[in-house]
């Protein structure tokens, strides 16, 4: 899971909320992890898809996001989660594999990237979130 803790203008502490992730490539989790950090967010990531859905069925996370690749075969179990309904659920796949991205949309992902298009967008989306 991922805890984002960020700061307003002030310098004092704006809020906490509460951002999961499924990420079980140790390398990308570390590209995570850095733009995260650039972002001012401390971050903790999921490398077990049963953990993160378990954390999700009980959490009222506003973000998540879901390496799609390594979820597949079991992208059904995404279907209504998180159980915070303003959630975001952000998946991202190998550009080659667009059945995948398909069936992420089906299950209720609500928004889909590529790989490539997630890396390029990453710290753009963690500083509008951190930002509120």
């Amino acid at each position: 899971m991922f805890w984002i803790i960020w700061k307003n203008s002030r310098g004092g502490l704006a809020q906490t909320t509460e951002l999961i992730a499924f990420e079980p490539d140790l390398l990308f989790s570390s590209r995570i992890e850095s733009a995260a950090t650039k972002a001012g967010v401390q971050v903790k990531v999921f490398g077990n898809l049963d953990e993160f859905i378990g954390e999700a069925k009980q959490t009222s996370a506003q973000v998540a996001l879901v390496n799609l690749d390594a979820a597949e075969g079991k992208l059904a179990s995404l279907e209504g989660l998180p159980k915070n309904a303003s959630c975001k659920v952000i998946g991202y796949y190998s550009h080659v594999n667009s059945q995948l991205a398909e069936e992420a949309r089906r299950v209720g992902v609500n928004m889909v990237l590529s790989r490539g298009a997630f890396v390029s967008k990453l710290e753009e989306i963690l500083t509008e979130f951190s930002s509120g």
